[in-house]
């Protein structure tokens, strides 16, 4: 006998009939950053110390809060911005950081767009010996968001807001996951965090450094969240024959050297297409941050050709130093002597030895004394 089908109940609100959304329509992404980041974002932008990350969000973030515009060629919305746990010290570090960054942007910021605590509120989550803990900041954060109504939420960083979180202890990190992700849900919008890149990663080649297992940790944090953003530094042979510097002129080298370049790729994109027209670890964006602070898009190239490149200059410092040595052993090296007098006797002596005539006469029997040792024996007295 077979069993009886079961009549099919009503699913209930937990569940979701994915065979009646099949028939839906398939609506158009929300997007914060046109084609690079989708609005409701739980993500992670992440990079080794010193690569720019905090300027690149606070511009992104400046140019949220003055009403959306154009962001190093892409559409961004606009709406309120809120900066938690940020690693600037004072008001003083505030105002330098934030005309900093804004120089060049051509922006104006009405009131009560873009805010940050005065001063520290602490963090919003503690690692306990028996797992997290909501921080003091967290109702101070939450509170604030429903009042204000922040369309962009930046963690800076990550090792603030979450105090104790351990990159590389993968259990701990996927529940700070599950927390940032309930942590939007309360104050909405995109909540965007910063962190600290593996620093053996800074080694490898410049497309495996934009890849998301770059960062700390990456089977923890990283692989839970959704959608991450990477930038690395451009090594100065990376990106000298691109900018057009002559490799073999010293000088040349060390002001291109002087330069500060940054290359971003979106490293993970789980709920949004492959981004188009750069923003990948195959094509990424270049910026260059220049004296005063502010940052420059130089466009996009290849990653691949960039590798290419840092070898054929690796090549040619190396002949160079090759070649430069050549020239001081050159320079050093003394003439070979002439042959001298003793060599010269010595080689006379053994041809007068092997041109002698034959002192023993024809009695003497060379082949006998060879085929028989006891002959040569007596013959000399020594065998």
């Amino acid at each position: 006998m077979t069993a009886p089908t079961p009549t099919p109940t009503p699913a209930t609100s937990r569940w979701l009939d994915l065979g009646l959304l099949l028939k839906e329509k398939v609506e158009p992404i929300d997007w914060l950053i046109d084609g690079v980041l989708p609005s409701g974002t739980v993500g992670d932008v992440f990079g080794g110390p010193g690569t720019g990350k905090s300027s690149v969000i606070l511009s992104l973030a400046l140019t949220v809060a003055a009403g959306g515009g154009t962001w190093f060629g892409k559409k961004v919305a606009g709406g309120r911005v809120m900066i938690l746990g940020g690693e600037k010290s004072a008001r003083k570090i505030w105002v330098t950081d934030l005309n900093r960054c804004a120089a060049g942007m051509n922006i104006e910021i009405e009131a009560q767009r873009i805010i940050a605590p005065d001063g520290s509120v602490g963090s919003i989550w503690q690692w306990m010996r028996d797992g997290w803990q909501t921080g003091p900041g967290f109702d101070y954060a939450v509170e604030e968001a429903k009042k204000f109504g922040p369309t962009l939420t930046i963690i800076d960083t990550i090792g603030r807001g979450a105090l104790g979180q351990d990159p590389i202890d993968i259990p701990q990190q996927q529940m700070l996951a599950n927390l940032l992700e309930k942590f939007r849900e309360r104050v909405g919008g995109t909540v965007l965090t910063i962190s600290h890149t593996n620093q053996a990663s800074g080694k490898d080649t410049l497309r495996n450094r934009l890849r998301y297992e770059s960062r700390a940790g990456g089977n923890g944090l990283p692989g839970h969240l959704r959608w991450l953003l990477a930038m690395t530094p451009v090594r100065p042979e990376e990106s000298a024959i691109w900018r057009g510097v002559e490799v073999e002129d010293d000088a040349a080298m060390e002001a291109h050297e002087m330069r500060s370049l940054v290359a971003v790729s979106v490293a993970k994109h789980n709920e949004m297409p492959r981004p188009k027209n750069g923003w990948s670890n195959h094509q990424p964006l270049i910026l260059e941050m220049m004296e005063d602070g502010s940052l420059m898009s130089l466009g996009y190239t290849s990653a691949a050709t960039l590798e290419i490149d840092a070898q054929t200059v690796a090549e040619r410092k190396a002949a160079k130093r090759s070649e430069g040595r050549q020239k001081k052993k050159s320079r050093w090296s003394k003439p070979r002597k002439p042959t001298s007098s003793a060599e010269d006797t010595h080689e006379a002596g053994r041809r007068a030895v092997l041109e002698a005539p034959d002192v023993f006469g024809d009695e003497y029997d060379e082949s006998a004394t060879r085929s028989n040792p006891q002959a040569q024996e007596d013959d000399d007295g020594r065998f």
